[in-house]
């Protein structure tokens, strides 16, 4: 009699080979490589049916191969056999329509007990997407690789002397395997090539493998992997055996799914025994086995958790059974049902209803897929509620940190009340979701709040309303120092005061809270809406936070003001000092009357003629101002004398614009003017001093000063000579530009002078 199991396991590999997407063969190691057996992947892959194959009946496999690739496949695959090992190939071939594909191939050598060749034994696939698309798939590049890398199971193929051919990345990283050729390798092999630790779990995954092809069924048990960091992790571990019509090892394929978390949550999942359902109810997320058209052949045990059905009550249906109504575009999902039935991946999101009326949004990938011999789509769907919600609530989030940032913006960048209200209330408006916004600000003096921004309201008389603290809702809120709320047209309306001020407004809800800045109050503000408010704790956590960037920012104008003030009045007391100072100096000289007023108002006239900027002036008249301070240091006797200096004496007064410089350099407040006191005295062909310094060399301020000095200088009257005319006076100048000053300079005193 026929082995039940045998026929079973016969049964779910040709079930398990139907489905591959590629052709699995065996052949005669011929340069036509005459087909024995090939699947029915091979009508997908070449467009000829199998029996077109086998024993070359209507085509070889190898005319199919691309004439430019022939000969390369040969060498490889004699290369492999000769060395007794599997050989992995990647060529092009032309299928039935003449279309050039790229397919991956995997195969081996099968000998008898006296290593003589018998055939060729693999699996060829399509990679033409992959390989126009240049991703970097190394290994079985089939769609099941693709789906079991993207997961976080462990799911893994062995041989038939349970030697590891391949592994997605949740297996080796579990094991540390990452960067080990892993291939070809036992447990045992593997256990010396990673961290000592994984030896004992490596070893009991040997014996539960063994005992799975024992049984020749799939196995099922728990499998403890120790970790580094002391914490093992419990893997649900399913095995299943494949037998070839022998009844003899083929393969092994081993899924795992860490549950670590799960064991100590709840009771573990139950997974059907049968052959079909145990891989498929393996998978978390919901899968469903469509036709053509789109009807449920079958799906898993987390669809029917998902939407509250059973699998008979699906089976049969199409997607409309289970859509959300009017949420779904269903001329579009049979499109995409259509291209994923002729190998086109599409993903989308589906709103789907479940059985107790509950409306879903969820997540789908459709692929091309086998089903008990027959092309199919696989649909894997997940429920993306949870992640939905998190994208709305980060939204939400988002939109309140902006409108944060653009407060305190605003705040910082300007100190203007009315700007940053109008920033303020506009946010608050918008994120909290009210009709209208107010903000009364208190006057210590009067003693009353007075409405200073609003926006939203009917009315416009706001400016001319003050209120007294606990008088109405806004002083109640100042006086009690927390937020007053109302909701209900009825009673806030009964509030006298509030249906006197609000009259014709229709509002229903009513939120205010006191604006407190260093535990002071500085004011109320308050937001309306004209329908019920139910305010949940973000709702009020962000009312809190714009009500404390309120009092911040009126704070901060008040400190602001304050300062600006008293800088002001430091900065008088300043440059009366300077003043004094100019004064003081120009007596002891005996200067002529008016003498500083005269060269301050000049020195100005011509900077502006220049076109110095207004932010200049202030430095260049302090400049002005001192530019002879360092002439206090020189003695009287030489700096007052009548007569013509001697060349020592002359030394002695040159040495002014350095005693100028030593005592006003670590003023910190004159170090903008300290370049005409310093070198005013410079000139422009270099033969000036203190550091003869020439041309640019000279800074901007002291060229342009330097004419002015030595204009006044000889239309006034010194101790050793008289006044020159103003002729002699613009000629001297004129002689001396390119010389003594700047000739740009010179020129535009000259035409200062003329107009």
């Amino acid at each position: 009699m026929d082995n039940p199991d045998l026929i079973d396991n016969q049964r779910m590999l040709e079930t398990l080979m139907s489905n591959l997407p590629g052709m699995v063969y065996r052949c005669q190691n011929d340069p036509e490589w005459t087909v024995q057996y090939a699947s029915e992947g091979t009508y997908a892959l070449t467009g000829y049916r199998p029996r077109d194959l086998i024993g070359n009946r209507n085509i070889a496999y190898a005319q199919i191969v691309h004439p430019d690739d022939r000969q390369f496949v040969w060498e490889k695959i004699q290369e492999a056999i000769k060395h007794y090992s599997p050989y992995a190939l990647v060529y092009r071939i032309i299928d039935a329509s003449n279309i050039e594909k790229w397919v991956w191939e995997k195969g081996r050598g099968i000998f008898d007990e006296n290593d003589r060749l018998l055939f060729l034994e693999g699996f060829i696939m399509d990679i033409t997407e992959q390989k126009k698309a240049e991703e970097s798939l190394s290994a079985i590049n089939t769609r099941l690789k693709v789906l079991i890398n993207a997961t976080p199971d462990m799911i893994l193929f062995k041989d038939a002397e349970n030697r590891w051919m391949e592994a997605n990345a949740a297996s080796l990283a579990l094991f540390e395997l990452d960067k080990v050729d892993y291939r070809g390798k036992t447990n045992a092999e593997l256990a010396r090539l990673t961290n000592p630790i994984y030896k004992p779990a490596l070893e009991k995954c040997h014996i539960s493998d063994e005992t799975a092809w024992k049984s020749k069924k799939i196995g099922r048990g728990e499998e403890v992997i120790p970790q580094p960091d002391g914490k093992p992790k419990i893997f649900d571990v399913l095995k299943a055996p494949i037998i070839n019509a022998d009844g003899e090892r083929e393969g092994l394929v081993v899924f795992g799914r860490d549950i670590s978390e799960q064991k100590k949550a709840q009771e573990e999942l139950r997974i059907s025994e049968q052959t079909y359902q145990g891989i498929l109810g393996s998978v978390t997320e919901a899968v469903y086995i469509q036709d053509e058209n789109g009807v449920f052949l079958d799906i898993n045990h987390a669809a029917e958790k998902l939407y509250g059905y059973d699998r008979a009550e699906v089976v049969g249906k199409t997607p409309l059974f289970l859509s959300a109504p009017g949420k779904n575009d269903f001329d579009r999902l049979r499109e995409l049902i259509q291209k994923a039935y002729e190998g086109q991946p599409q993903r989308f999101e589906f709103w789907g209803k479940k059985k107790n009326g509950e409306t879903f949004p969820k997540e789908v990938s459709v692929s091309q897929g086998w089903y008990f011999g027959k092309k199919a789509i696989i649909a894997v769907a997940r429920d993306i509620t949870g992640r939905k919600r998190a994208e709305r609530a980060l939204k939400k989030r988002l939109e309140e940190l902006e409108a944060f940032s653009l407060i305190d913006r605003t705040i910082s960048s300007s100190f203007d009340l009315k700007t940053t209200f109008e920033v303020l209330l506009k946010q608050a408006i918008a994120k909290l979701g009210v009709d209208a916004a107010a903000i009364a600000l208190f006057d210590p003096d009067l003693q009353s709040l007075k409405y200073t921004a609003a926006q939203g309201f009917y009315t416009s008389n706001l400016e001319n309303i003050t209120v007294r603290p606990g008088q109405g809702l806004p002083g109640k809120a100042m006086l009690e120092r927390q937020l007053v709320s109302v909701v209900g047209k009825q009673e806030l309306y009964n509030d006298k005061w509030f249906a006197k001020l609000w009259l014709g407004e229709d509002f229903q809800s009513y939120y205010g809270i006191p604006l407190v800045a260093k535990g002071q109050v500085k004011g109320v503000l308050e937001v309306f809406d004209r329908s019920e408010l139910s305010a949940n704790p973000d709702w009020l956590n962000f009312f809190e936070t714009i009500s404390n960037q309120t009092a911040i920012a009126i704070d901060n104008t008040g400190m602001f003001e304050r300062l600006q003030h008293a800088n002001m009045e430091l900065a008088l007391a300043y440059d009366a000092t300077i003043e004094g100072w100019a004064h003081a100096l120009e007596l002891r000289e005996g200067e002529s009357p008016g003498h500083i007023t005269r060269i301050i108002d000049l020195t100005i006239e011509l900077a502006q003629a220049l076109g110095l900027p207004s932010s200049d002036m202030i430095s260049l008249r302090r400049g002005v101002l001192l530019h002879d301070i360092g002439k206090m240091g020189i003695p009287d006797k030489i700096l007052l004398k009548k007569g013509l200096l001697t060349r020592a004496e002359r030394k002695i007064i040159e040495q002014h614009p350095s005693i100028a410089h030593n005592l006003l350099a670590r003023i910190d407040y004159l170090k903008h003017s300290i370049n005409i006191p310093l070198y005013h005295h410079e000139k422009w062909d270099g033969s000036g001093y203190p550091e003869g310094l020439s041309g640019r060399q000279i800074p901007y301020h002291a060229r342009i000063f330097a004419v002015i000095d030595v204009w006044d200088a000889l239309t006034n009257d010194r101790p050793h000579r008289k006044a020159w005319s103003r002729e002699e006076a613009l000629n001297h100048i004129r002689e001396q530009s390119g010389k003594h000053f700047d000739p740009q300079i010179a020129e535009a005193f000259l035409k200062l002078m003329n107009d």
